[in-house]
């Protein structure tokens, strides 16, 4: 039923990072000197710039000062996601915004694994659940679950159907100088069904799926992958990204057979000879 809490479920299969992946890192302190600013809403890639109506006290615009973004309250958690604001995220009936900025949608196929992001040192697939509607010639889709390959170590997180009443639905994990993830489960409820047409029953147990925050570091110019492609340098967005719904097609060549493949047809995971790294955190 709708109403019933979900929780994310982590299963990390690790034989030696332990060290190295922290579920629950600590947030970092401000800076000694920082400025406050809040993202418009509904606004993406916004330029801010300290205001001229700004306290006498606080350090001029050349002075050095940092700038730190806010988020609401509610947003405040280390396990918020921020969807349709910043790079790197992926939400609902997938819709990614991706290193360039540019928000579209990958539709995938229910039941199926999709290479999002694959790199020398890193492989990130995504299983899809779905929902079929009939009166379309696509499923509607959903992140179920996402299984990661770095080095010879494999993390799952997926969000399972729990019959709690009360649990904790977000979770974070950072591998230090490769990535940081941001994963919160979600339910679809009746009022989303409706609004959006999915057509989802109590049999349907509400798809539980993930909603989802990427930063990486260090990635080669040579990644890949649905989202990953995006952080190329030579990266060209062929989208109509003025359309309401921008959407990449080109589904088979990102398939992967399991979850923790890297036999996409665009898999770059293991591969030799790559040695140009971006210099930028996204």
């Amino acid at each position: 039923m709708a109403c019933r809490a979900f929780v994310l479920v982590l299963a990390a299969l690790l034989a030696l990072c332990a060290a190295a992946v922290s579920v629950a890192a600590q947030q970092r302190p401000l800076p000694p000197k920082y400025r406050i600013i809040n993202p418009g809403k509904y606004k993406r890639d916004q330029q801010m710039t300290p205001t001229t109506t700004r306290p006498s006290a606080w350090p001029s615009a050349t002075s050095g000062a940092l700038t730190s973004a806010s988020c609401s309250a509610r947003d405040a958690r280390p396990s918020a996601v921020l969807c349709d604001f910043y790079p790197g995220v992926s939400c609902g009936d997938p819709r990614f915004t991706g290193g360039d900025g540019n928000t579209f949608y990958f539709h995938g196929k229910k039941d199926q694994d999709f290479c999002i992001v694959t790199d020398a040192g890193l492989h990130i697939n995504a299983h899809f659940i779905g929902k079929r509607n009939p009166a379309m010639r696509r499923d509607f889709t959903w992140i179920q679950a996402l299984g990661i390959r770095f080095a010879d170590h494999r993390l799952y997180m997926g969000a399972q159907k729990t019959v709690q009443t009360a649990a904790t639905n977000g979770v974070r994990v950072q591998l230090e100088g490769v990535f940081d993830v941001v994963a919160n489960a979600v339910p679809i409820t009746q009022e989303d069904s409706r609004v959006h047409n999915y057509g989802v029953t109590e049999e349907d147990d509400s798809l539980a799926h993930l909603d989802l925050g990427f930063r990486f570091f260090g990635l080669t110019d040579y990644v890949h992958g649905v989202l990953g492609q995006t952080y190329r340098s030579d990266y060209v967005n062929r989208l109509s990204v003025s359309s309401n719904m921008p959407v990449m097609g080109g589904a088979p060549k990102y398939v992967s057979s399991d979850i923790f493949t890297t036999d996409c047809a665009v898999a770059r995971f293991g591969a030799a000879g790559i040695s140009m790294v971006t210099s930028r955190a996204y």
